[in-house]
């Protein structure tokens, strides 16, 4: 199996977890509905040692680096009052990483974020300053050597979730919204890339914007991933990696 590269481990899919009372997400309410299934215990990464049995599984399939979602769901589950132990939790993945001999880069932002910054995040200028605080602590914590990258779809966002309808907030052809929540996420984007703790973790390779999963995952963002779990092992996967939703910058 020739995986040179990069793979992806997107938390919201490969945790399990997310859109319950405890951890909501702009998902929640589709979910909930019925309209979307969510990723329930999806590949329970975030169970004690799922991430490093994840991670050891993998030291063998060949890989130069893995891009993890750090969701800003987990670490700030309301609003102004970060998840501490979720953070720490998630060093403990990047080291483990590390460890495994893996290239690290972490993502900020993927399709996924809290519910209490509302289905139209974007739209709402007060969510850059969360979001950018959000960001400045996560990259502050982060060890030396691990790059940050800002968000890995914005595009996609914008696109899936006012011109097409796949994705928070649900629109179609919204086309004026769309123009003002690309412009409002560019900004928020920008500012992130900014700050000098994320400026100190530069991403060098642009192999980190791969499409290929490491583990498979499930819900409304879950693809076939390079391994899949069975039981309390990973094996490797024969189906051919999917591409849904696309990554766009």
């Amino acid at each position: 199996m020739d995986t040179r590269g990069w793979a992806t481990l997107d938390g919201y899919a490969v945790e399990g977890g997310f859109d319950t009372d405890e951890l909501t997400t702009c998902w929640s309410p589709a979910v909930a509905l019925g309209q979307v299934a969510g990723p329930g215990a999806a590949a329970d990464l975030w169970a004690p040692g799922g991430y490093e049995a994840a991670l050891t599984a993998a030291a063998g399939l060949g890989l130069d680096g893995v891009r993890i979602t750090l969701e800003w769901a987990r670490l700030e589950p309301r609003v102004g009052q970060p998840d501490e132990a979720a953070l720490t939790r998630y060093l403990e993945v990047v080291a483990a990483a590390q460890a495994a001999g893996f290239t690290v880069a972490v993502a900020l932002l993927d399709a996924t974020w809290p519910l209490w910054a509302g289905d139209e995040a974007w739209l709402l200028p007060w969510v850059r300053a969360h979001f950018v605080a959000h960001a400045a602590r996560v990259a502050d914590a982060l060890p030396a050597g691990v790059g940050v990258v800002a968000a890995t779809r914005p595009t996609w966002l914008v696109r899936a979730g006012f011109l097409t309808g796949e994705a928070p907030p649900w629109r179609r052809r919204a086309r004026a919204d769309a123009a003002s929540a690309a412009s409002s996420l560019a900004a928020t984007l920008a500012e992130t890339r900014a700050l000098s703790a994320v400026r100190a973790h530069p991403v060098h390779d642009a192999r980190v914007r791969t499409d290929r999963s490491l583990v498979t995952g499930s819900g409304p963002l879950g693809r076939p991933g390079l391994l899949t779990r069975v039981g309390a092992q990973f094996t490797p996967t024969a189906a051919p990696l999917g591409a849904r939703p696309p990554r766009a910058s």
